[in-house]
Formats: C-alpha cells, sequence, structure tokens
C-alpha cells in the first residue's frame, strides 16, 4: 500500500498556508511493486553461456582473485552484518553451498533468505561479479525456497535471455 498527496494549487499562497488540505489517494500496490513473477531458472544462462567479461567488471570494482566464489567479500559482508546475532554466523561458503543444495536444510535455507532479504541490488550483482553464484543458480534456489519479492523479480528478469524469455511478466 502507498499513498499519494495532491494539493490543490489553484489557491493563493496565504491561502495555501490558512488551509492546507491534501487530497489523499490510497493505492493497494504499486506499479514497481507490482506482483511480477520470476522467470524460470532455463531462461537464464549457464556461466559458460555469459557474455559479459566478468574479470573486466572485477578489475574494474578492484575485486581481488581471493574474493571470488566462495569467499565473495560482498557476501561476506553482508551476512556478517546481517547474522551477527546468530549462534553460529554462517560465512560466504555457507551461502555458496546453500545456494546449489537440492534440498537445502533450514539453516542453508535461512542463509538464503538472510542474503536475499538483507543485499541491496547493488551487493546482489556484486556478488554475481565475484562469482558467488550464477545468474541461473540464484533463480533456481529462489524457485526452490518460494521466495517472493516483486522488487528482486523484477531486477533478476532483466538478465534473462530475451531468446529464451520470449513471454512472461516484468521483462522490461
Amino acid at each position: 500500500m502507498y499513498l499519494r498527496t495532491q494539493h490543490n494549487s489553484t489557491q493563493t499562497e496565504p491561502q495555501q498556508a490558512a488551509a492546507v488540505v491534501p487530497r489523499v489517494e490510497v493505492f493497494y500496490g504499486d506499479e514497481v511493486e507490482s506482483p511480477c513473477d520470476l522467470l524460470p531458472e532455463t531462461a537464464f544462462r549457464t556461466d559458460r553461456e555469459t557474455r559479459v567479461d566478468r574479470p573486466a567488471l572485477r578489475a574494474m570494482y578492484g575485486v581481488s582473485g581471493d574474493e571470488l566464489g566462495p569467499n565473495s567479500a560482498t557476501v561476506r559482508s553482508r551476512l556478517f552484518s546481517c547474522t551477527a546475532g546468530w549462534p553460529q554466523p554462517p560465512g560466504p561458503a555457507d551461502l555458496h553451498e546453500a545456494l546449489r543444495a537440492e534440498n537445502p536444510t533450514p539453516r542453508q535455507a535461512s542463509v538464503i533468505r538472510a542474503w536475499l532479504q538483507e543485499a541491496t541490488l547493488v551487493e546482489i550483482m556484486l556478488a554475481w561479479i565475484e562469482d558467488a553464484y550464477s545468474w541461473r543458480v540464484l533463480v533456481r534456489a529462489i524457485h526452490r525456497l518460494g521466495y517472493r519479492d516483486p522488487r528482486l523479480n523484477r531486477y533478476l528478469n532483466q538478465f534473462a535471455d530475451p531468446a529464451r524469455a520470449t513471454s512472461g511478466p516484468c521483462l522490461n
């Protein structure tokens, strides 16, 4: 739910100061946050099929070779902050393993949910640049958990291969 206010602009400034009564409209849903289904994992390229030069992106963002894959610095930083109160806080290797688990344990599901709920879209992209996951691996894990987030779905759908995702919601 969100609110949109609209002020009557035909009044003069003194009249507005004396009696500003905004018109408030309540809308359920938002064009940005409207329901958006995540495309199936097959709509996304595998790591071998990707056309992006990730080593060049890593160089541009200053990512060192020891901060890749299960040692992703971005994942480490985010999980460190959002799971600080856990009895055994997970690290990037835990997320790496959880995303690839066919039947995630409750702890693995919690690690994935913590990442998805707390990571910013920039961090999700940086973790991909750092080879923490491929888009296909991330999407598969999201579908496996039944996780729903229209903002995240819309963001991830833009990385789908257009040849594989010719129809469906939220492609733009």
